[in-house]
């Protein structure tokens, strides 16, 4: 009986991939739906699908499973300045 969502695979859209990266680098869901051009009920539901996802409820615990589960933070941290 391990936590939902943290061993298995988990596969994002391209759109699910860009607001996580977004949110991992620190910005609200109002910056992000400026920068996307979408609304920010659009931003918070792409949001819950990513926490479901991953079986999270927070941005601090979506940080905690990119670092420790799904990619090397160099990796996260390159990614994070091309945005």
């Amino acid at each position: 009986m391990g936590k939902q969502g943290l061993h298995k695979p988990t596969r994002l859209t391209p759109r699910e991939e860009e607001i996580s990266l977004l949110v991992l680098k620190g910005l609200g869901n109002k910056e992000i739906a400026e920068k996307l051009i979408i609304s920010r009920r659009s931003v918070e539901g792409h949001l819950n699908t990513i926490y479901a996802k991953f079986g999270v409820r927070t941005r601090l615990e979506l940080l905690a499973i990119a670092v420790v589960e799904l990619r090397p933070l160099s990796i996260i941290l390159e990614e994070l300045q091309n945005y």
